[in-house]
């Protein structure tokens, strides 16, 4: 068994919009093993989204969430342009990082992620969405590497693994 088996994962969602409003939803299902936290450029937003799915932190910016020693993994919900930044500065403060469609602008920004969770030890994950017109839809993300030695995988919409893979 694992050292984190039967531990709370302290999460924090980067960004305080729709997605987070969503992934907020989800994760009341997974406590107590998930505890949230907020961050926002606007600390007062990140404190209202706190108050609101019942948060234990508020973080006035990003930079002070990555850094923070009370937390596990980061869900990056940010603008997609902000993606890369703030997914590298998680996996390089030593968190992992569930990653928010559409995960980065270019295809060529998942190599630098993939170096960056190998050098930290730590996992992404993407989320995405795969059902279309109520069919299986393969991911429309170019360079995605899907074969299961890669530091980057990809979570299938509604699934729990995103979180119990985090923990």
């Amino acid at each position: 068994m694992s050292e984190q088996a039967g531990r709370t994962m302290r999460l924090c969602f980067l960004g305080c919009g729709r997605a987070a409003e969503s992934h907020s939803r989800t994760a009341r299902a997974f406590r107590p093993h998930v505890e949230c936290s907020y961050a926002s450029r606007s600390v007062d937003k990140a404190r209202a989204f706190a108050d609101r799915y019942g948060g234990a932190r508020a973080f006035d910016g990003y930079r002070r969430a990555v850094e923070s020693p009370d937390i596990d993994a980061v869900a990056v919900v940010t603008p997609p342009s902000l993606h890369l930044e703030w997914t590298l500065a998680a996996l390089d403060a030593g968190k992992d990082v569930l990653l928010e469609k559409p995960p980065v602008l270019r295809s060529a920004d998942f190599d630098a992620i993939e170096r960056a969770a190998a050098r930290a030890g730590r996992f992404v994950l993407v989320r995405r969405t795969t059902l279309q017109a109520g069919r299986d839809a393969p991911p429309r993300v170019p360079g995605f590497r899907h074969d299961r030695r890669s530091a980057v995988h990809p979570v299938e919409r509604g699934e729990a693994p995103a979180f119990e893979r985090l923990a």
